[in-house]
């Protein structure tokens, strides 16, 4: 019985190496169509959704069946009980790398006035891909210290977004012509800081495996 439990949980962690490499795949894909847009790309970024939540149905059910197999030591625990809300948010951020890439499909399709990608986008854009590499290196190597350095940037991705709303909101007033592709970015921006949200929120379940300890909702300053 420990055999099959250690082998479950190294089929876990496979699984887990797998939806953590196609949803930062997905991420990437989809800033990059955010900059130069590619409707084969998106499209095929729609398409893989799928796979990602294949891969959240089935860690998933591997998790239950570990947690009802065998009374589990405490890291081990700790570990399961990480891996679930993890995989929620990874689902949720393919989920967000998919509508990204509608909303785009739009502004270069459909959008009768169309402008340039905001800088205060693009360096979200920049911010959020360092955010999710380090986020899979924290995972991996279950390193703390870089999953709480990973928390400290979701303050500046919320800076960037009031940045962006303002900006756009300005584009707008100047040229009423510009409404449905400014809508459409600010509708992107917030896309990006949800993102920020869930992969601080898989930096937190990291923090909990290693140290035990629960640090949703403390306070952290902002790294300048």
């Amino acid at each position: 019985m420990i055999y099959i439990i250690e082998n479950d949980f190294e089929k876990l962690k496979i699984r887990l190496h797998k939806m953590l490499a196609l949803v930062e795949e997905q991420v990437e894909f989809a800033f990059r169509i955010i900059q130069e847009f590619n409707l084969e790309l998106a499209n095929l970024v729609i398409e893989r959704d799928k796979t990602v939540d294949k891969h959240d149905v089935k860690i998933e059910k591997l998790c239950q069946k570990i947690y009802y197999s065998q009374t589990l030591s405490e890291e081990d625990s700790r570990y399961l009980m990480a891996v679930m809300p993890m995989v929620m948010n990874l689902e949720r951020i393919g989920d967000i790398a998919e509508n990204i890439c509608r909303k785009s499909i739009h502004i270069h399709t459909h959008a009768s006035t169309c402008f340039c990608t905001p800088n205060a986008i693009q360096e979200m854009c920049r911010v959020i891909s360092k955010m999710i590499k380090n986020m899979v290196q924290a995972v991996e190597k279950k390193d703390s210290d870089l999953a709480h350095n990973i928390r400290l940037y979701d303050v500046i991705i919320d800076r960037l977004n009031a940045e962006n709303f303002t900006y756009l909101k300005n584009t707008i007033i100047q040229d009423v012509r510009n409404t449905d592709c400014a809508v459409h970015y600010i509708l992107i921006s917030k896309d990006i800081e949800r993102l920020a949200d869930h992969v601080t929120d898989i930096a937190e379940q990291v923090i909990f495996i290693v140290e035990g300890e629960v640090v949703r909702h403390k306070f952290i300053g902002d790294i300048g």
